[in-house]
């Protein structure tokens, strides 16, 4: 059998859960998939093209200090989310894949993103990435999206 995905809430509440490694095959993380999990650490490879939104939210991954750079949650070479206070979105250099609703933190209905750089590094933007960002005004992406 080939894993492909993970679907929505799959993992969700699985509080003994700390460590996850997914195959090569891995395409797809669903919705809340590991969501209110003990989830502590994970590895992503190279072929995730697609993250849900929540999928690690309320985890220890997501409370953790370390994954946080300027307001933003990475967990390896993906952008999870971003606070909403985040005026200025600054993509660090090798992230592959935004999330889907990754301006979306929950209990946050406007972001207050208004400027977007995307390094040549990205190549997905998840779908509502940046939807009900009412004050972005600039996105500055690459030739390869």
């Amino acid at each position: 059998m080939t894993f492909k995905a993970i679907y929505s809430s799959t993992f969700r509440g699985a509080e003994d859960l700390e460590k996850v490694t997914l195959p090569n095959t891995m395409t797809d993380i669903g919705n809340s998939a590991f969501e209110n999990s003990g989830l502590q650490s994970i590895t992503i490879p190279g072929s995730v093209t697609y993250i849900g939104e929540r999928a690690f939210y309320d985890t220890p991954l997501y409370d953790k200090s370390s994954n946080w750079y300027d307001g933003v949650l990475y967990i390896g070479n993906y952008l999870i989310t971003v606070k909403g206070d985040v005026k200025q979105l600054i993509v660090k250099e090798g992230t592959r894949l935004l999330a889907e609703k990754a301006s979306h933190l929950p209990g946050v209905a406007y972001p207050d993103i208004e400027y977007v750089y995307l390094p040549n590094t990205v190549e997905y933007i998840g779908t509502h990435a940046f939807s009900s960002c009412k004050n972005l005004e600039t996105v500055v992406m690459s030739n390869k999206l």
